[in-house]
Parts: structure tokens; C-alpha cells; sequence
């Protein structure tokens, strides 16, 4: 299974999202930006390159962003799910809306995470702008827009190397500590591996 997360804006939470998912899912890591990512120093399952046979036998996530050439676009075609991390504001769209239409041509398997939702009116409103915009103008399915709070534990994984699920469920405080973030993300992976 094949597992993009993918967007050409940077800072939108791409990286944090697929180290949790690849730990999680206990998968291999791949993605186009060789030379920036935290994921390669920190996790040992890193592939270099996809062939069918790895992909066919195994979960692999992909964090691809930057680019939107005919390699990203094979990857994305051939992908099961797409996640687009977004943040919870309109101008987080403004590179993005440019290629929506043709990705969903390419593959419409894409589920939307707003993510780095700060607890107050301002981000819960800005949150429920983006999510009627992509329902409003590109018909994207309610089910397939994802809210992630803005949260500790993002760094946390990293420092412990240990994806959301498996960091949550390491300790009593860290379920009680993490119980808001986790419900959120849990609703993501369950939406990934069905």
C-alpha cells in the first residue's frame, strides 16, 4: 500500500504527519526531499527509491512536497490515499488550488488535515472557512476533511521516536495528556487503512 502525503507549500505539517503515520503503520519511508528530512536520521525503515514489489508487500509513506512534475504526479497516481496536510487558513490553498483539479483527475483518493488548529474562535473559524471552502468549490466529501489541533505532542514524536499512537499508548499521563489530539488522529489512520 502506497500512502502519499504530499503538498507543495512547506510548513503545513507534511513531515510531523508522516513520521507518525509510517511509525504507526510500521511502514518504510520515502520521500523527494533527500537532503531536508528529520525523518531519514531518525527512522530505519527509509527506502530510496519505490518499486512494485515493496509496494505490493508493504505500507510505504511517501512525504513528497515542492514539486508537481510528472514523477510526483506517478507517485500520487499510484498512491491508495493521498493526505494533503493544509493550515487553517485560506492563503494555506493558494499554491494548492492550482493543481486540486488535475490531482483529482490524476487520483481523487485524497483525504484534506487541517492541522496546527489552535484551541480559540479565531482558528476554529478559520478551521471551518478552508473546510467549506474545499466543500463548497472543489466537492470534496465532509468525511474526507480531517481537523488536527495544534499540539506538544508533534515535537514529542520525534524526541521519542515514536509515532502519535504509540507515544499516546506508552504511558497513562500520555493518554490523559494526549486524549483530544490522539481521538483527532486516530480518525485520520483509521480513514487510511480502510
Amino acid at each position: 500500500m502506497l500512502i502519499s502525503v504530499w503538498n507543495l507549500k512547506g510548513g503545513t505539517g507534511k513531515t510531523s504527519l508522516t513520521y507518525s503515520l509510517v511509525n504507526d503503520l510500521d511502514g518504510y519511508y520515502i520521500t523527494n526531499d533527500t537532503y531536508n528530512s528529520v525523518v531519514s536520521n531518525v527512522y530505519n525503515k527509509v527506502i530510496k527509491e519505490l518499486n512494485e514489489e515493496i509496494i505490493n508487500s508493504n505500507t510505504v509513506v511517501f512525504d513528497g512536497g515542492g514539486f508537481f512534475d510528472d514523477t510526483i504526479k506517478q507517485v500520487l497516481q499510484h498512491s491508495q490515499k493521498i493526505i494533503i496536510p493544509l493550515e487553517p487558513d485560506l492563503n494555506s490553498l493558494n499554491s494548492l488550488t492550482n493543481f486540486l483539479e488535475e490531482l483529482q483527475k490524476i487520483n481523487n483518493n485524497i483525504i484534506f488535515v487541517i492541522n496546527k488548529v489552535e484551541n480559540n474562535k479565531t482558528s476554529i473559524k478559520d478551521f471551518e472557512t478552508t473546510k467549506n471552502f474545499l466543500i463548497e468549490e472543489y466537492k470534496i466529501n465532509e468525511k474526507n476533511i480531517f481537523k488536527l489541533s495544534n499540539s506538544r505532542i508533534f515535537k514529542n514524536i520525534f524526541e521519542e521516536e515514536k509515532g502519535i499512537k504509540e507515544l499516546v499508548n506508552s504511558s497513562k499521563i500520555n493518554k490523559y495528556r494526549y486524549k483530544k489530539i490522539y481521538e483527532e488522529y486516530k480518525k485520520i489512520l483509521e480513514n487510511v487503512i480502510n
